[in-house]
């Protein structure tokens, strides 16, 4: 889910969503469009929203967000792609089982493939910030890639680390991983040259995402739905396996409704089908923004137009 004001884009697997959220208690659908190659990640830039999916991008002017409108699209080659993506100066950065791609999307009718990466592995997610690519994944920890070229990229860090890495998000000069059975993995990536391994420790349930913000690591995971952490974990050249877990502060557990049991959920975003390796099924996305703490169940998001978007959790 990517979230911009008042206004949730959500992947439903085939579907790319609007939703509503001023009113976060009561949150609705205002368009949808189908996505041909699929709905797994999506980033937006003015106008337009690019969305990867298992068959490849797709790219919607979503000038009228009740209307989304399909503008171009480019299919997956071989394996699948999709699992994050990321746009910068006239290109889109996607990363999945293919590894890592290049695409440029100047003309958003008629995009095309600039470069391809192999990461070692499949990448769960990505990050830029300046010339930089910050890639979860690849060979289960996280890879720096230079892309002040984009039609040459090339790995120039990376660092190993517990788990296998899905999520990332970046703070300062720390890069949080959510790592599935790993929990949280923390790397120091101040020099993106050589980032170094800083620690990690288990969070309450499988971690499928993290977010940093305000001085808190909000983690979508299995069993508690959405687990809020301390950014300030205490991790550090002697963390002496110092688990997150218990540095707990708050779990948020899913809000039961009048359609839905009170049980607990996995935080999961919209369609989630998001592999991060064989046989595994990425089931949590958080909201790239800080404005709301929103995760959404893909049984829940209808696609008609003003009908509750139901068990968002807060």
């Amino acid at each position: 889910m990517t979230l911009v004001g008042t206004l949730a884009y959500v992947c439903g697997s085939t579907e790319f969503v609007v939703c509503d959220v001023s009113d976060p208690a009561a949150p609705l659908v205002i368009g949808s469009v189908a996505a041909p190659n699929g709905a797994a990640a999506a980033a937006i830039a003015g106008n337009l929203a690019y969305v990867a999916g298992y068959g490849g991008l797709g790219i919607f002017d979503i000038t009228d967000p009740t209307a989304p409108i399909p503008m171009g699209s480019i299919p997956a080659m071989h394996d699948a792609w999709g699992n994050g993506i990321a746009i910068a100066g006239g290109h889109a950065y996607v990363v999945g089982g293919d590894g890592f791609k290049v695409i440029d999307t100047v003309n958003p009718q008629n995009p095309y493939i600039v470069a391809t990466l192999w990461t070692g592995g499949t990448s769960g997610d990505i990050v830029l910030r300046e010339n930089y690519a910050f890639v979860s994944g690849g060979g289960s920890g996280l890879a720096v890639i230079d892309v002040s070229t984009p039609a040459a990229p090339a790995i120039v860090g990376g660092v190993e680390a517990d788990g296998q890495a899905a999520g990332i998000s970046l703070a300062g000069s720390i890069a949080y991983l959510a790592a599935l059975d790993g929990g949280i993995q923390v790397v120091d990536v101040g020099d993106p040259l050589h980032p170094r391994y800083v620690g990690g420790g288990a969070t309450a349930a499988i971690a499928y995402d993290v977010v940093a913000v305000d001085g808190r690591l909000l983690v979508a995971c299995d069993g508690p739905g959405l687990q809020v952490l301390p950014q300030d974990c205490g991790f550090g050249d002697d963390c002496s396996g110092n688990g997150i877990a218990d540095l707990v502060e708050l779990t948020i557990r899913p809000r039961s409704t009048g359609t839905t049991t009170g049980s607990s959920t996995t935080a999961s975003r919209a369609g989630g089908g998001r592999g991060t390796g064989a046989g595994t099924r990425r089931t949590g996305r958080l909201s790239r923004s800080p404005q709301s703490l929103q995760s959404w169940d893909d049984d829940h998001v209808r696609p008609d137009a003003g009908r509750p978007c139901r068990r968002a959790r807060l």
